[in-house]
């Protein structure tokens, strides 16, 4: 079972990263009007809207520099936090894949990254509460993942030992109303008793 949810795991991040690169290479054959700041004269009321101005084809690459920059630097520090976990350094795991939520919280990777940081606050930190915010916003990111069941699941797990009947019940039934013949259904349907 462990070979399968790693398995899965890395399929998804290998997914993101194929995406990641189709988009990267998508955005620089693409042709973008740009939009450029008009001069406001002071006189002007704060209201009133900027013209369009289609003379300032320099800001596009230094906008695409940018945002490629930031996957790039997202990537690198999901790479940084996997390799922290696998040598057993479970709290500069976790730091990094928070770093990664607060820097990058719009970038494909922060569901991965909510439900590792939600795995190793459960499993190694003793953070159930941690682990429930970060297996919820695991949960909320990234709804059509293939790791959404196990994040499911383990909000189910987490909220149950932290004794949180209300919580624990509403995780369960949403898990069991999409996962009926889930991996983790034997499991999740004992929970909050």
């Amino acid at each position: 079972m462990r070979f399968r949810q790693t398995a899965a795991y890395a399929a998804e991040l290998l997914t993101i990263c194929v995406v990641d690169a189709a988009y990267s290479a998508a955005f620089a054959q693409a042709e973008r009007p740009t939009i450029s700041a008009a001069r406001i004269e002071p006189s002007q009321a704060p209201s009133e809207s900027p013209a369009i101005e289609d003379d300032a084809p320099a800001r596009t690459p230094a906008r695409h520099g940018r945002t490629h920059a930031a996957r790039e630097e997202a990537r690198m520090l999901l790479e940084r936090a996997q390799g922290q976990w696998r040598a057993g350094h479970m709290a500069e795991s976790a730091g990094l894949y928070e770093e990664i939520l607060a820097r990058y919280p719009h970038d494909a990777r922060t569901g991965l990254a909510a439900l590792e940081l939600g795995r190793i606050r459960m499993d190694h930190l003793g953070d159930l509460k941690g682990a429930v915010v970060s297996l919820q916003r695991a949960v909320r990111l990234a709804p059509a993942a293939s790791f959404h069941e196990d994040a499911l699941a383990r909000l189910v797990q987490a909220n149950d030992r932290l004794g949180r009947r209300g919580d624990c019940v509403r995780a369960r039934d949403a898990y069991l109303t999409r996962y009926r013949d889930g991996i983790h259904a034997a499991t999740v349907s004992k929970a909050c008793e």
